[in-house]
């Protein structure tokens, strides 16, 4: 029996002037707030809604797919339920372990190697170096990189990039992946290599939330859709309505 893996209950989330400018931004520090924190400056008034009064819950083995054009909030959403940020209001319930794939190469020190980032990156997921030696190989394998793992990320493609964040995200074994469109950059066997995983992972159970413009691609993977627009909710669960409303928008 299905049961939900996901609640988003009547959640809003308002942004001050200063996170406006972007999540990514802060969360890089390429804010320095410090710097700011001593002037009287209106900007830092609470600016607008991002996300307003937005519902929906999603079951185990379910795939939904966010629609919506730039600044509708789809990033939002992710970064809530990923817990990078907190909701102004209502709550976000998420159950279970999940890995998030927000944007390319947040995480790596692009001064080390592939190989080194492998181990940096999966301590940021909590794993010892212990651990991530026994599935290393397994991260290797799926990421295709072979023998130019010992180079420099700041070498790498955004392909490449994508391809060792993927790979390195789903050897954890979560049971919700959130995945921005960037997983996509790539060549097309590594793109459909990924869809084939991803379909596999929600057969045995997993959830998905995937924010796409695909609208082809996700007909693939997706069972349920929403379309937000200017961070309203305006269609909900209904894949088809989902589409046809974010192309009428």
């Amino acid at each position: 029996m299905s049961k939900n893996i996901i609640n988003f209950n009547h959640v809003s989330k308002k942004f001050t002037r200063i996170n406006a400018m972007g999540i990514k931004s802060l969360f890089l520090k390429k804010v320095n707030v410090l710097n700011r924190s001593n002037k009287k400056d209106n900007n830092f008034q609470l600016r607008e809604w991002a996300l307003d009064n937005i519902s929906f819950s999603i079951q185990q083995g379910d795939s939904l797919a966010v629609f919506g054009h730039n600044g509708s909030g789809k990033s939002t959403i992710l970064s809530l339920l990923s817990q990078v940020i907190l909701p102004t209001k209502g709550v976000v319930e998420v159950k279970g372990t999940s890995a998030s794939l927000l944007e390319l190469g947040v995480g790596f020190d692009i001064r080390l190697s592939g190989s080194e980032n492998i181990f940096l990156f999966s301590s940021f997921l909590g794993r010892t170096i212990g651990e991530t030696n026994k599935i290393y190989t397994k991260i290797l394998d799926f990421s295709e990189l072979g023998g130019v793992i010992n180079n420099q990320v700041r070498t790498y493609s955004s392909g490449m990039i994508a391809r060792l964040m993927f790979s390195i995200l789903i050897s954890i074994e979560p049971d919700i992946l959130f995945i921005d469109e960037v997983y996509a950059v790539g060549d097309n066997n590594f793109k459909k290599k990924s869809i084939d995983y991803i379909k596999k992972f929600i057969n045995n159970g997993g959830s998905v939330v995937f924010v796409t413009h695909d609208i082809k691609g996700v007909n693939e993977i997706c069972n349920k859709g929403i379309c937000i627009k200017q961070g309203k909710l305006i269609s909900k669960y209904d894949l088809k309505d989902a589409i046809k409303s974010y192309i009428n928008e």
